[in-house]
Order: C-alpha cells, then sequence, then structure tokens
C-alpha cells in the first residue's frame, strides 16, 4: 500500500526502505521454511502468515497468563 502511495519515488522513500529491509528478513524466512513448489512470488504471503501464527501464539500464551495470575495483575 505504501508503494502505491509514494509512486514511482518510492526508492526515494526512508519509511518505504525500511519496511523493504525489515520485510526481507521475513521472505528469506518464508523461502527457508516453504517448499520448494512454492514460487517466489508466493513469498510474501507466507511470510505474512508466519508473522500472524506468531502474534496468534503470543496473544493466546498472554492470555493463558493472565488466566493463571488473575486478569486483575495483568493490568
Amino acid at each position: 500500500m505504501i508503494g502505491l502511495l509514494s509512486g514511482p519515488a518510492r526508492d526515494h522513500n526512508l519509511f518505504y526502505r525500511l519496511l523493504q529491509v525489515v520485510g526481507r528478513t521475513w521472505v528469506r524466512a518464508a523461502r527457508w521454511l516453504a517448499p520448494r513448489v512454492v514460487l517466489d512470488r508466493h513469498l510474501p504471503l507466507v511470510a505474512g502468515l508466519v508473522l500472524l501464527f506468531i502474534w496468534g501464539g503470543a496473544a493466546i500464551a498472554k492470555v493463558g497468563i493472565c488466566l493463571r495470575i488473575g486478569v486483575a495483575l495483568c493490568k
């Protein structure tokens, strides 16, 4: 989305470049995790799904911890 909003000057946009560097790390991790039949153009989707699963796992772990120690202590 940022690439579309930045237009052709996105290569000079610092925030866009930062997101590219951070995203590239996860895409490389997705290439390592995914089987070779997964096309390279689908790797950003795989990386997004990996991040979604990590976020979901962290949220479930946090809820479990809060239920164990008491909701009042989780604030």
